[in-house]
């Protein structure tokens, strides 16, 4: 990814994007659910999303809102995530930490494709996931 590229996509998630932890459900692990890095970011200016998607090669998808107007939304998740984030991480300003937090889970805490999540991981994940939900509130905002 191209510098400017980089800050430009640093810039639009600052302000649009959201970088989390998801816990979800799923039979396949003995702890019963699983946990991924989430980087995303929606928008209803459809030519912006496209030129993201252009530039990362994802796809977005859609969905009409209640006021009628349609938003675009592009995922990244797991090591995809974590790619994006050290692409623009030098550029990122306002949610540099919580992409630090992503970018920690996905490099020292998943356990990674085919291995199971153990007790000890779902704690690891749930302090995480909560210091990225803490963030997020509005009493912890930096204006």
């Amino acid at each position: 990814m191209k510098p400017t590229d980089a800050a430009y996509i640093a810039g639009l998630l600052d302000g649009e994007g959201c970088f989390y932890i998801e816990r979800f459900a799923t039979d396949a692990s003995p702890i019963g659910f699983q946990y991924r890095s989430i980087v995303t970011v929606t928008m209803c200016d459809k030519e912006t999303i496209d030129h993201v998607c252009a530039i990362t090669g994802k796809n977005f998808r859609e969905r009409r809102l209640k006021s009628g107007r349609m938003a675009y939304t592009i995922d990244w998740r797991n090591n995809k995530a974590a790619d994006l984030i050290r692409s623009i991480l030098p550029h990122l300003i306002g949610k540099k930490k919580q992409a630090k937090w992503c970018l920690y889970f996905e490099e020292k805490i998943a356990p990674g494709r085919g291995r199971t999540y153990t007790p000890e991981h779902a704690v690891q994940c749930e302090t995480i996931r909560t210091r990225l939900q803490v963030m997020k509130r509005p009493d912890a905002l930096r204006c």
